[in-house]
């Protein structure tokens, strides 16, 4: 068993870097690769930890894919490794490998290990917190803790557990103190800002609506099913429960630290939709009960090997996709536009043309991953302005009075149904503005997405009113 899960963590590993290195940057990666090019102690989204670590991998390696995403890359297998380590040190060598096989063989670990987002570099510093809270080295379990919290808020559920399952003890106060030290550069700018960041994530991201919709749990369900394999996640929960019955201190700890993570995505899923890859960290401690589980169980035990059977196969057909991407535009062959897995395939080719195009004017879009992706590779600036609160950022960034007077290229997605609404808007905006042109961009001679590019001409040296609450069409 050994054998096999060393054997397996190479070849995902190496699939994971391939996938990273070649597949083109999303708009919300590209995003953060702009955060790291404007370091600051905080953003409006965001803890920061995540734009500096993509500063540093992009000093040394350069301005490509790979370093973008290094830091996510790195977290994700951190943290995985981590399950296989805290496996040997609660139930043996056996545990640990069932327990780090499980953890590398979901598919959605694998996809968000891929990828520039914040989840990965977070699961790799609460999964270092669980094991060094399960050695009872607090001190340094507190650090890696608010290091997790640096990265994303989702962190401090597991602080809520690890204090949950210890107690009010004075080593505690320790840990409680290095966590909030680690994370004390955040909270410093946030005090700055009116906390900015904490009442974006609590207000305005997580709006909780009052009405109840059970539908919405079910989704949620589904989601998850998918998101970890339905026959895996069907042993994970059975495997929770029954380390929770144990009635011992693994048990606790596993149950304990399964539970709470999961228990507020459980209950804002009646009213909001939670996506397939917040509640992810719970599932850490999940995979060593797994592991622990299989050992007593027989029927378990024969019921884990099919699902890691069938999660192997839909990791490797997902990391296969971007590393193979003939197979998504064949899959996608009648319908092409608008499928977001191949939009990526456009930005490079997209950019390098609006920036060929561009000249001495500006290039403005209204979203702020288009944006990112267009300065990421063509090197020339791409401004923004939008009611979105995602791209907020930019503001921070943004000088309009200096580019008063100057003609600008707008570029959006290809889409006739909001152009009339956009017109009103780059109205406001510029004293001229020209008819939309298409822009196809094609992968290999299949299309991957049509943009489309407004001449403009006198800019205001402001922004279109995007506070206007009654736009007359839609845009």
């Amino acid at each position: 068993m050994s054998r096999l899960w060393w054997i397996a963590l190479l070849v995902i590993t190496a699939l994971r870097v391939w996938a990273a290195a070649v597949f083109p940057l999303q708009g919300t990666e590209a995003y953060y690769w702009m955060w790291s090019q404007h370091l600051a102690l905080g953003y409006y989204d965001h803890p920061p930890l995540l734009a500096w670590a993509i500063r540093a991998c992009t000093d040394i390696f350069g301005r490509t894919e790979f370093a973008v995403r290094l830091p996510s890359l790195l977290g994700g297998t951190v943290g995985t490794v981590l399950v296989w380590w805290l496996g040997v040190r609660i139930g043996g060598p056996t545990v640990g490998a069932r327990a780090g096989l499980t953890a590398l063989l979901v598919p959605y670990m694998s996809m968000v290990t891929v990828v520039a987002f914040t989840d990965g570099p977070m699961w790799g510093f609460c999964a270092f917190s669980m094991v060094l809270a399960w050695q009872q080295r607090w001190l340094a379990s507190g650090v890696m803790l608010g290091l997790g919290l640096l990265t994303k808020f989702t962190a401090a559920l597991v602080g809520v557990a690890e204090l949950l399952w210890r107690g009010p003890r004075p080593v505690m106060l320790g840990w409680a103190l290095l966590a909030v030290a680690a994370v004390s550069p955040f909270l410093y700018w946030n005090a700055e800002n009116n906390w900015i960041t904490f009442g974006f994530q609590l207000r305005s991201r997580h709006h909780v609506e009052t009405i109840l919709q059970p539908l919405r749990f079910l989704e949620f369900l589904g989601l998850q099913a998918l998101t970890v394999s339905p026959l895996l996640w069907g042993c994970l929960l059975s495997a929770v429960v029954w380390a929770w019955r144990q009635k011992d201190e693994a048990g606790r700890f596993l149950g304990i630290h399964f539970a709470v993570p999961m228990a507020p995505f459980v209950a804002f899923s009646f009213f909001h939709k939670i996506e397939p890859q917040w509640p992810l960290i719970a599932y850490f401690p999940a995979f060593v009960a797994l592991g622990l589980a299989c050992e007593k169980s027989a029927a378990l035990a024969r019921w884990w090997r099919p699902s890691i059977v069938l999660g192997g196969a839909l990791t490797l057909f997902m990391l296969s996709l971007p590393i193979f991407p003939q197979t998504l535009f064949w899959i996608y062959r009648n319908r092409p536009e608008g499928v977001s897995a191949l939009q990526p395939f456009a930005f490079a080719e997209m950019a390098q043309a609006v920036a060929s195009e561009a000249g001495d004017r500006f290039i403005v879009t209204q979203d702020h991953g288009f944006s990112s992706v267009i300065t990421f590779y063509s090197g020339v600036p791409a401004h923004w302005f939008s009611y979105n609160l995602h791209g907020r950022e930019f503001l921070n960034w943004e000088d309009y009075p200096s580019l008063k007077g100057r003609d600008a290229l707008f570029v959006d997605w290809w889409n006739p149904e909001k152009r009339e609404g956009r017109r009103w808007l780059l109205e406001q905006a510029f004293e001229q503005v020209g008819h939309p042109k298409p822009l196809l961009i094609k992968w290999h001679g299949r299309p991957a997405r049509t943009f489309e590019i407004w001449e403009c001409k006198g800019f205001r040296g402001k922004p279109p009113d995007y506070t206007i609450t009654r736009l007359p069409f839609n845009t």
